[in-house]
């Protein structure tokens, strides 16, 4: 069966896929040189001979980011699975990096059309806005001309006849400007109908629809706000990995509608067990993120071990097949961020906690 995913280009044309965009997180960047791009090309197709992987654009960006680190999360969940010695199917590869490719271009180009349609609509609203005042001092000006008109003094009183028809079509244009207000408001009440669906575009763009919570999109945009702050006001922050144990088993063993049910009861667990300055966000699957914003490492372990442990004495019921999962946990690791050289060498040593986690039994928090 045709894999859905398979490009057109084969291994020999690697080398033209470039970033014309500009886009700094491109998935396969031109290479400085030609010695750096020939050893680049040469380490990506090496990695996806050796693992047997279709030639795919995903597949490609994932050999990319493990042969040059560009993204030292997914680059450590690639490698520590390696270094355990079990095979880098296609399946898990899917599994980890869901979208992964162009996810950062995506992001900007719709952050780029967002801000552009604001300022168009921010643009047009100020010229309704200005046309409204404008053809209201018109109106306001022929009508009282009408009015004078209407009632002329004596002395024009024996020009009233010949004054009839500008009388008239004063008239006519008073009710055209008035239709003209009429279509303005409409415009404007348009206009604030667009801004809020831009608004709500916004918002439904960096939440996760299953779960509610804020998506990968609006962690690493939380996480850029929050780095810059702890980095001016010498604040703590700290970053924590979470999965959940065995959730694989979950869906094969009771479904996938079980499983979404359970994504969602994790999430409202761990929302409830962090204080109001930590930001809880799905990453991805079976992993949570969270940030803990002005909270040493002690109070941050704090909640979380308190959210693990209130989801270890949940008992879960699959409500199709009426039958008890089980006890239900998650592992997770956690980093001091600004002790880290930047954002990514944190993530992934909150990663490496969190496989260490794993290894040592699940349901426990390791610190990085």
């Amino acid at each position: 069966m045709e894999n859905p995913n398979q490009s057109d280009f084969s291994l020999g044309a690697i080398g033209a896929y470039d970033n014309t965009s500009g886009d700094d997180d491109a998935a396969v960047p031109i290479a400085k040189s030609d010695r750096e791009r020939e050893a680049s090309l040469e380490a990506i197709k090496s990695f996806v001979i050796q693992h047997g992987l279709d030639v795919t654009a995903a597949n490609l960006a994932a050999a990319q980011v493990s042969t040059s680190l560009s993204d030292p999360l997914l680059a450590s969940k690639i490698h520590a699975r390696l270094g355990q010695g079990k095979a880098l199917t296609q399946d898990w590869l899917d599994s980890v990096m869901p979208n992964w490719l162009g996810t950062n271009s995506e992001h900007s180009a719709i952050d780029a059309l967002g801000t552009k349609l604001e300022s168009v609509i921010a643009s047009f609203s100020q010229t309704i806005d200005k046309t409204q005042t404008q053809t209201g001092e018109f109106r306001e000006e022929m009508a009282q001309h009408v009015a004078n008109a209407t009632h002329p003094s004596e002395n024009d009183s024996a020009k009233g006849s010949e004054q009839s028809p500008v009388i008239s079509l004063s008239h006519a244009m008073l009710d055209t400007l008035k239709r003209i207000e009429g279509m303005i408001e409409k415009s404007q009440s348009e206009t604030a109908n667009l801004r809020e669906d831009l608004s709500d575009a916004r918002r439904q763009a960096n939440t996760d629809h299953l779960t509610a919570l804020p998506n990968r999109r609006a962690f690493e945009r939380h996480f850029d706000h929050c780095y810059e702050t702890a980095q001016k006001e010498g604040t703590a922050l700290h970053v924590a990995i979470c999965d959940i144990d065995h959730f694989k088993r979950v869906n094969d063993d009771f479904g996938h509608q079980t499983g979404d049910n359970l994504l969602r009861a994790i999430a409202d667990i761990l929302a409830q067990h962090t204080s109001g300055d930590s930001f809880v966000a799905r990453h991805g699957g079976e992993e949570f993120v969270v940030l803990f914003m002005g909270l040493d490492k002690v109070s941050a372990l704090t909640e979380l071990n308190a959210a693990r442990e209130a989801l270890s004495q949940r008992k879960f019921v699959a409500r199709r097949k009426r039958a008890p999962i089980g006890q239900v946990t998650f592992s997770g690791g956690i980093a001091d961020v600004m002790s880290a050289a930047n954002k990514s060498e944190a993530l992934a040593k909150a990663d490496a906690a969190l496989y260490d986690a794993k290894n040592s039994g699940r349901n426990c928090i390791k610190e990085a």
